[in-house]
């Protein structure tokens, strides 16, 4: 019999101290972004930056904007891609030792 009691209350305390860290975890990520305690935080303000920019740039239709390719530092890019030739990669047996 004493067993089984210690067996239970084991498991009675192992649940407890996992719910309560549970309820804790759980509470304070809510409280955070409920009650927006840190709203001037400096990666809050960063944060609100990248989606304000990130908007901005969504809005941005190019083909209402066709102008932009007639504008002289579109016009005077130059290409400087570089065709590279096709070699085959690596050795055929990477195992063979190199003399």
């Amino acid at each position: 019999m004493a067993y089984l009691l210690k067996n239970l209350l084991i498991v009675l305390i192992i649940t407890l101290v996992l719910g309560a860290g549970y309820y804790f975890i759980v509470r304070k990520g809510t409280d955070e972004f409920s009650t927006g305690s840190n709203i001037d935080t400096p990666v809050y303000q960063q944060t609100e930056k990248i989606l304000r920019d990130t908007q901005r740039i969504n809005e941005f239709k190019l083909s209402e904007n066709d102008d932009i390719f007639e504008d002289q530092r579109f016009t005077s890019l130059v290409d400087t891609r570089v065709t590279l030739k096709d070699v085959a990669p690596g050795r055929k047996n990477p195992f063979v030792p190199v003399n």
